[in-house]
């Protein structure tokens, strides 16, 4: 069987590009847009990306879905202190 993505933190899943019709939702015609930001968090790489997808939203309509690209964090002293979650973030343009 191949691997299409794998399972990151909590659960969330990064996709790979074979996957990314997941992203845009149940459009069948029309065009839609992606555009990658990072959403950053103290508290945990879901909440990473739900920041990511919060403030992508103040700015723009229709966001249809979210594919995660890949989880990062910050250390200082040994311990985890930052988490960022660099998303791909789908919508549909009119």
């Amino acid at each position: 069987m191949k691997r299409i993505g794998s399972t990151g933190p909590k659960g969330l899943r990064s996709m790979s590009k074979p996957r990314m019709r997941s992203i845009v939702g149940d459009i069948t015609q029309g065009v839609i847009k992606i555009i990658e930001v990072i959403g950053v968090s103290p508290k945990s790489w879901e909440d990473a990306v739900g920041q990511a997808v919060a403030k992508a939203a103040e700015t723009v309509d229709d966001i249809t879905g979210v594919e995660v690209k890949s989880f990062t964090a910050r250390v200082e002293n040994g311990k985890v202190v930052g988490y960022k979650a660099n998303c791909k973030i789908a919508f549909a343009v009119h």
